[in-house]
């Protein structure tokens, strides 16, 4: 917006208070400031200009009508550097130690210019003022802006003269000058402009001197010559030893550019004082920091091609970008970047590094088990010396140390005789004469200080050989860890020493793989030159965030001791989802209904758990590139597998680096078919030799996320058709009033556009059974509609258990008692099956012989879900297909709430669910697949590895409450990333270029963040922030309230779904469901045990 004209004649607030400007130029007001008020926009604590000018001049401003009370934007920003230069000099009187002295001048009275007092009349009254105001204004034949800066350049210049300068007729300066050679001084009076100059430089004004050396034209150009020269100097010292020279990957990510500058000031101030004079006000800012430093890279890089490290920071950020070849030439030639060839030189050397971190898990893990095998060698050479110790010294009598129990061990026989035999010495009077029936004495146990017992430790356990370095440092830290007593002895410090490692929880890991596959165009396409559908595979590795110091050594127990109830979601469990539904209930009363409003610090935004605070620490990640092969072929699903165990499974190797004995599996991670190809590779390697070849160091399993993927599919199958557009409040309707058009497409397709419609749907279908059962009018009802004064007025733990008691009501819709999903469930397995016709008593052993006969013999059906035509007709299927969709719903939701806490055992309570919905509805791979992860998690696996199993199943890529994301959803995009860029490769893309890309994309990630973090550039979070749904919720509360879906009228029903029923899995026969899980147990009893 314009800036406004002002009136043609100035008042007094028109000029600045200090330095007498016009602040009217052209008739518009420039940027000033009041003395005694401040701006609308000031900041929280900011100072009024008056109290910051009475504490500097040590005088009030006062506030008169005859005075300006504006100060102009040149005097504030004086006033702020004549502020810090007092701060400054306090400083350095403080730190000098000495008494302050007087800095005024001392000059003669007559020798002091005297300013010009004003004539009376002349000054500026309030009746001169007044005057001039009634005058009218004239402008002058100049700009009025080219006038006050000349008056203003007049009065400095004539304030800033040299008082001596003023009286030159009065003063003489002669310099004198005198060679070896010459018998007498030569003089030279000086006139004109080196006459102050030289005065100036014998006072030791150097900062007059200075200026009247740059205002002299001649010397000036001579001063620009050594200056250049000088620069010169620097950048050639700083070409050995510079900052900018460290350009290895390692280096580039510890680069910093206040290191850089601290750099220049000291090794090069010339080119250092240029560049701040350059960034003006900004030289002391982060901006004013980080343009000297990138000015100077560059003009450094003109000679000296090896100062380099911003440019090649600069290219990598462009190679992220997906710049283009031509681009790296335009800047290459600005010396602001590199080639392109040198940019992707120094991304294969950031692949180099891509599987540093993995590797050293691995070895730390190595190095931890290595130490208690060293420990125990140990234990045996110290047990082994004190005994040899106690045998070999002889007592100083003279008799043997040696006891009868010795010669015994010792196979020593004796001639018998016929001897008394003394009766047994008393405890009592125990004397050393009743030990000499052979001649031998008991031995003391030798007492040594702790000290000397560790000194020979140590000892003994270097003479040890054949372990790695860091195995010694490990052990001989869990000697010293032990509290040793005078009285303990060596071997009761290494055995404490290897419990000490044994109960150190072990720094495990995982390995996540998937397959990435696209599609290849060529530029020019030929028979030898087609099209490529491309299969890789793309992997990545994560360490476990929850460790335990369990057992890792033998199974939990045998399958065939495995009950069926820890597997089935009984009653218990189901009482434990009803909790974690009410919970999520309760949070979207007090986030979308009025009434609610006040109970929002009752909800519980984040259930907490055993390991919360270890689920909010950001995960440890590593990229770990491509392996160009493709999963679907079983030769190429073993080589993946090979190459995986080979390289990052903890193990002992020999000195050609083959695999001796793998020392601790990991589990490797994938989608359910990824899982199932890794298994049958094992399975067919079962009959090999050695747990090397038979690929034992890796243990598949399943993640999180394709199988709740595959639950969302089974909803949508459930409750969607295209053809139920006219079902009112039906899913199909609901999609077409909101225009979710794209959800449509389900969610094997539209994954995220599903969830957002999926989400909108479930909230009101909360939202319209709270109004139907709390008889809300509206949504906007206020809390004096529904809630009591004495909740109101209650403490928080009475709201908490009111709200969510109410909430409960909700949730009980589903978790009815005619909907138990294991009730009457017989978990043993029946002996004997009973005819079921009337007076038969004929019993079979197996259940298909039963239906035989009784259809032969009696023609009987007995149908497993039976249901009569009156039944059928009293039901209400629209009612059955929402509470059935609401129950479903918020077992999908809490899946993905656990998820985003790291809830690994409330996921396991919704899976223990979510397999009977796999087996109801068909999804037999995803049942067989979520039956074998109970049966590792409570059977087959190690305790530690069990462990890890149900809790490190997430990662959290930027930590806090609520942000982790499953293990292969952040292999998706991973994956998605690296689509982008290899899409930039275009017809290059080929498996160098791509293994480059892959491989430095972890690395290159570490460093854009480390440049980000610098500069202050802002990164997307990856959350995509959606608008609010409020208006599209209330649209489908609308669509509720008319369809009237939770009232109960009899007989009424979808037609694209008739016959609905309240239980989403009514369709499942418990019986077959439990014949096949044992059927599963005793195949994999089989196969594993």
């Amino acid at each position: 917006m314009p800036r406004q004209k002002r009136s043609s004649l100035p008042g007094i607030n028109d000029f600045c208070r200090l330095c007498a400007r016009n602040l009217v130029i052209l008739g518009v007001r420039r940027r000033s400031q009041n003395l005694f008020k401040l701006t609308a926009n000031s900041k929280p604590g900011t100072v009024l200009i008056a109290t910051r000018l009475e504490k500097l001049l040590g005088t009030a401003p006062e506030k008169r009508s005859d005075l300006s009370e504006t100060i102009c934007q040149f005097c504030i920003r004086k006033l702020a550097n004549y502020e810090q230069t007092v701060d400054k000099i306090g400083e350095w009187r403080r730190n000098i130690g000495t008494r302050t002295c007087d800095r005024t001048p001392k000059t003669t009275p007559k020798r002091t210019p005297t300013r010009k007092s004003p004539a009376p009349g002349q000054g500026k009254t309030p009746e001169n003022a007044a005057r001039k105001r009634e005058l009218k204004f004239t402008p002058g034949k100049s700009p009025a802006q080219k006038q006050a800066r000349s008056a203003q350049q007049s009065e400095q210049e004539s304030e800033n003269v040299d008082p001596l300068q003023n009286k030159s007729a009065e003063t003489t300066v002669e310099v004198q000058v005198q060679f070896p050679s010459d018998k007498h001084p030569r003089l030279k009076r000086l006139d004109g402009e080196l006459k102050s100059t030289v005065q100036q430089l014998a006072e030791g004004r150097w900062a007059a001197a200075a200026n009247s050396l740059l205002k002299h034209k001649d010397m000036t150009a001579a001063l620009q010559v050594k200056v250049s020269e000088s620069i010169k100097r620097e950048c050639n010292a700083m070409a050995a030893g510079s900052i900018l020279g460290k350009t290895t990957p390692e280096d580039l990510q510890k680069f910093r550019m206040g290191d850089f500058g601290m750099e220049l000031e000291a090794r090069a101030p010339w080119l250092n004082s240029c560049l701040h004079g350059a960034c003006g006000e900004a030289e002391t800012s982060q901006a004013g920091l980080i343009a000297k430093c990138t000015a100077a890279s560059v003009c450094l890089r003109v000679k000296h091609q090896n100062l380099s490290a911003i440019q090649y920071r600069n290219s990598i950020a462009l190679l992220h970008g997906g710049a283009k070849k031509v681009a790296f030439a335009r800047f290459n030639k600005q010396q602001i970047c590199m080639s392109h060839r040198m940019s992707l030189q120094k991304q294969r050397e950031f692949g180099a590094f891509k599987d540093v971190a993995v590797l050293g898990w691995k070895n730390t893990l190595e190095v931890q088990k290595e130490s208690v095998s060293l420990l125990k060698s140990l234990h045996e050479e110290v047990v082994e010396q004190e005994r040899v110790q106690c045998k070999a010294g002889l007592d100083t009598s003279g008799n043997s140390t040696i006891s009868s129990a010795d010669l015994q061990a010792l196979d020593f026989s004796f001639k018998s005789y016929d001897v008394v035999v003394p009766p047994p010495p008393s405890l009592e009077t125990e004397d050393d004469s009743d030990f000499d029936l052979l001649g031998v004495k008991p031995l003391d146990e030798p007492a040594s200080p702790a000290n000397s017992s560790a000194i020979d430790i140590s000892a003994m356990l270097a003479n040890i050989k054949g372990y790695r370095e860091e195995t010694y440092k490990v052990a001989e830290r869990a000697i010293h860890s032990v509290a040793a007593t005078p009285d303990s002895r060596p071997q009761d410090i290494v055995r404490q020493a290897i419990c000490f490692i044994i109960e150190t929880p072990l720094g495990t890991f995982q390995i996540i793989f998937d397959n990435v596959d696209f599609y290849v165009t060529p530029h020019h396409q030929s028979t030898e030159n087609r099209p490529e559908s491309v299969h890789w595979v793309h992997q990545y590795a994560a360490k476990d965030r929850v460790v335990t110091n369990l057992p890792s050594d033998e199974p939990l127990k045998r399958l065939k001791d495995l009950n069926l109830e820890d597997i089935l979601p009984t009653y218990e469990v189901q009482q434990l989802l009803r909790k974690d539904y009410i919970i999520y209930v309760v949070r979207v009363l007090v986030w979308y209904l009025e009434a609610f409003r006040d109970f929002k610090k009752n909800a519980v935004w984040h259930i907490p758990h055993e390991f919360s605070a270890e689920m909010e620490q950001q995960s440890e990640q590593c990229w770990l590139g491509l392996q160009f092969k493709n999963e679907n072929y079983n030769k190429d699903m073993a080589d993946i597998m090979r190459k995986i165990q080979a390289d990052y499974v903890p193990a002992n190797v020999d000195e050609d680096g083959a695999i001796t004995d793998l020392i601790h599996p990991i589990l490797l991670g994938g989608d359910l078919l990824s899982e199932e190809r890794a298994a049958n590779i094992q399975a067919a390697f079962k009959s090999l030799d050695t747990p090397e070849e038979r690929l034992d160091g890796m243990i598949p399993k399943n993640e999180v996320w394709h199988a709740g993927k595959n639950l969302l599919e089974i909803y949508n199958g459930k409750y969607f058709k295209p053809t139920a557009g006219a079902d009112k409040a039906s899913l199909c309707a609901n999609m077409n009033v909101i225009q979710a058009t794209n959800a449509k497409k389900g969610p094997h397709i539209a994954y995220n556009h599903y969830m957002e419609l999926f989400m909108k749907d479930l909230h009101a279908s909360i939202i319209y059974a709270a109004k139907k059962i709390f008889h809300l009018p509206s949504i906007d009802a206020p809390p004096e509609s529904i809630v009591p004064d004495m909740i109101l007025s209650g403490d928080q733990h009475t709201k908490s258990d009111w709200i969510h008691s109410r909430a409960a009501e909700i949730v009980d819709l589903v978790f009815a008692e005619d909907l138990d999903v294991v009730q009457g469930m017989s978990l043993q397995k029946p002996t004997e099956f009973k005819c079921r016709a009337e007076g038969c008593n004929r019993v079979y052993v197996r259940p298909k012989p039963r239906v035989t006969h009784e259809l032969k013999k009696h023609n009987l059906v007995v149908s497993e879900t039976e249901s009569s035509p009156s039944t059928h007709m009293k039901e209400d299927h629209i009612r059955n297909y929402h509470i059935s969709k609401l129950g479903m719903a918020l077992l999908i939701n809490n899946i993905h709430d656990a998820t985003r806490e790291g809830d690994g055992e409330r996921l396991s309570r919704c899976f223990k669910m979510a397999l009977l919905f796999y087996r109801c509805h068909g999804h037999t791979k995803y049942a067989h697949g979520t039956l074998l992860h109970f049966a590792r998690s409570q059977a087959l696996l190690p305790p530690s590895l069990a462990h890890s199993l149900v809790w490190n199943r997430f990662v959290n890529d930027k930590g806090g409450k609520g942000n982790n994301v499953p293990l292969d959803l952040n292999l998706e995009f991973k994956n998605n990333l690296l689509k982008q860029f290899l899409k930039h490769l275009g017809p290059n893309l080929n498996e160098s270029n791509a293994a480059r890309v892959a491989n430095s994309i972890g690395e290159m990630a570490k460093l854009l963040q480390s440049i980000d973090t610098e500069l202050g550039v802002r990164r997307g979070s990856g959350y995509h922030h959606k608008p609010d749904d409020t208006a599209d919720i209330q649209r489908l509360v609308v669509q509720y309230e008319q369809a009237n879906v939770l009232d109960f009228q009899p007989g009424r029903e979808y037609n694209s779904f008739p016959g609905m029923d309240r239980n989403p899995i009514s369709k499942l026969n418990m019986d077959k469901m439990l014949d096949w899980m044992r059927n599963k147990l005793k195949y994999w009893e089989a196969l594993h045990e």
